[in-house]
């Protein structure tokens, strides 16, 4: 027998091992036509398309691909058979039995001829139809928010580049917006974050439905949104869509039969006037967004140069707050109440105030208050501020002050907290002070957003005969009913009541009110922010229990404080 025949049969027979058992899909045809039907296929090939081997070899390679896929396939069969390519390979959609689109990895090849044929085209296709699905799974998460659909922050600021060269050639003004959702945290707590989520995706559906085709919606994390108002004739324009959202996003949603009741604070910017690039567009929105938040929530605001210079100034503010207690620059004034039948100091309220290194006066605590409950920092600093009120008591009690009671304002932030009762009395007791002396200044609107965990808290303090008060009387919402469940000691009269207490007969009606009130409860009444005679002997008309003011005096250094208190006290 011929050498070469025999080992021409035994590699063919070696390749028709290998063709069948192959775990990819296998096709043979002639060189000769690119249209020829299939001489050979394997049994992968005809479980990947759906075809039985009888049907498969009457079909050619191009009557399975998609119309997409035919024209850059029949490119790629000639760069074959001119020679350009010895290979080629590309993804290509082809169409199962039934009509279902499948994706296949085609390799294509030429080899020397089988079964004495001049030559043939090896086509080799692997299914990654999965492979396929991820890769466009991965590219959705990769530019769109998965829990609202909506663009992304990578997504979003590529869409506003291409509006932005838009609006450049056409000589456009384009508007962004960031749309920050007010009190979603608070509802995301207290409900759950499955409640949240629902109410991301409705407020998402909602920005979208009011909208133009052109506009773009995002989500850029968290509870903030963004739009892109891709041509505006004029600011009024945009101011107009803003008090859309507002009003869309305003509306209730009901989820588990409960109504939730939202709002938005939205910051607008303008190109070109306020930048010309997505990052700074982007950031001044946030800027003016924050301004909305701090003109009550709840609006719409336009940037502006001085905004950016506050922002610029509260980030620097912000970044020193974080050192600020380390290094002992954290200080506590305090305030004196006067009881009323006595004329003598009866407590005092601390007050907070930072001594930045290099600054030759007080950081107002208006300043870096509200920093500090943003960032967090509030719960260590209000921490330090009752131990450290802890340890005034007992010095002054050591001093022969011995019932100096020092109130101290509890943070949203800290009473919030599940542990919050145990927490502060774990502070108390590290101290060498007994635990009356130390009073929690709760605000109105803080109890009534959760009344039935708040009055466990309370109940909680007041069994460790931590003194109770309520802060700010009379400028939120508290009903009577829940007032009674509350076990407080006093209730503070805010001064926005005191301030024309003796001119104005409405306030005075409700400041004789709320004395009363907290009389009937078994508390004493105390009014702040007094300052003049005439408010003064009001007050002790109608009985009010205690007064704090600048009447008497203003917030003292530890020191000039005990000072006061000893002059009034001893005479």
């Amino acid at each position: 027998m011929d050498i070469k025949k025999l080992a021409a049969t035994e590699n063919e027979t070696r390749f028709r091992v290998a063709f069948d058992q192959a775990g990819v899909g296998m096709a043979v045809q002639d060189l000769d036509a690119e249209d020829a039907f299939w001489l050979h296929v394997n049994q992968k090939l005809c479980d990947i398309l759906g075809y039985t081997n009888k049907e498969l070899l009457q079909m050619s390679l191009l009557d399975l691909v998609s119309r997409e896929d035919r024209k850059d396939l029949l490119d790629y069969y000639k760069q074959l058979l001119g020679g350009e390519s010895r290979a080629a390979a590309r993804e290509v959609q082809y169409i199962r039995k039934g009509g279902k689109t499948i994706w296949g990895r085609l390799t294509l090849s030429i080899a020397a001829g089988l079964g004495g044929n001049s030559g043939s085209i090896i086509s080799i296709i692997e299914d990654i139809t999965e492979h396929k699905k991820l890769e466009v799974q991965l590219m959705y998460l990769a530019h769109y928010d998965d829990l609202t659909g909506l663009p992304n922050r990578v997504m979003f600021s590529d869409r506003l580049n291409q509006t932005l060269a838009l609006a450049k050639r056409y000589e456009w003004t384009t508007g962004v917006m960031m749309i920050g959702l007010d009190r979603f945290k608070f509802i995301n707590d207290t409900r759950g974050h499955g409640v949240g989520d629902t109410l991301l995706r409705e407020i998402a559906g909602r920005l979208s439905g009011s909208l133009r085709t052109e506009d773009v919606p995002g989500r850029l994390g968290g509870d903030e949104f963004a739009v892109i108002l891709s041509k505006i004739n004029a600011p009024q324009d945009a101011a107009a869509v803003a008090q859309k959202l507002l009003d869309s996003i305003s509306t209730p949603v009901i989820i588990n039969q409960e109504e939730m009741f939202l709002s938005a604070s939205i910051g607008i910017t303008l190109y070109p006037a306020n930048g010309t690039d997505p990052d700074t567009l982007i950031s001044n929105a946030g800027v003016a967004m924050q301004r909305a938040k701090e003109q009550g929530k709840n609006n719409y605001q336009f940037y502006n140069a001085e905004m950016n210079a506050r922002a610029r100034e509260k980030l620097e503010l912000a970044n020193h707050l974080h050192r600020a207690l380390e290094n002992n620059e954290f200080v506590l004034h305090y305030q004196p109440k006067i009881a009323v039948s006595t004329g003598q100091v009866c407590g005092v309220e601390a007050l907070l105030r930072w001594q930045r290194p290099g600054n030759k006066y007080l950081t107002p605590p208006s300043d870096f208050i509200p920093l500090l409950e943003d960032t967090g920092l509030i719960g260590p600093v209000t921490e330090w501020i009752i131990g450290t009120a802890c340890k005034q008591a007992a010095e002054w009690r050591n001093m022969g002050f011995a019932n100096i009671r020092i109130a101290v304002n509890l943070s949203p932030r800290q009473f919030q907290q599940s542990d919050a009762a145990q927490h502060i009395i774990k502070i108390v007791n590290s101290t060498d002070v007994d635990p009356h002396l130390l009073e929690m200044e709760i605000t109105e609107s803080l109890l009534m957003k959760d009344p039935m965990e708040a009055a466990k808290i309370l109940q909680a303090l007041r069994a460790a005969n931590i003194h109770l008060s309520l802060d700010d009387f009379g400028t939120g919402f508290s009903s009577l009913s829940y007032l009674s469940h509350f076990p407080l000691n006093s209730i503070k009269i805010d001064r926005s009541f005191i301030t024309d207490v003796a001119t104005n007969a409405q306030n005075a009606a409700i400041t004789r009110s709320i004395i009363t009130l907290a009389h009937n409860l078994g508390m004493d009444a105390v009014a702040e922010g007094v300052e003049t005679e005439e408010q003064l002997e009001f007050l002790k008309t109608n009985q009010c229990d205690q007064i704090q003011g600048y009447f008497y005096s203003k917030p003292l250094p530890a020191e000039a404080c005990g000072n006061f208190i000893k002059r009034l006290n001893q005479g």
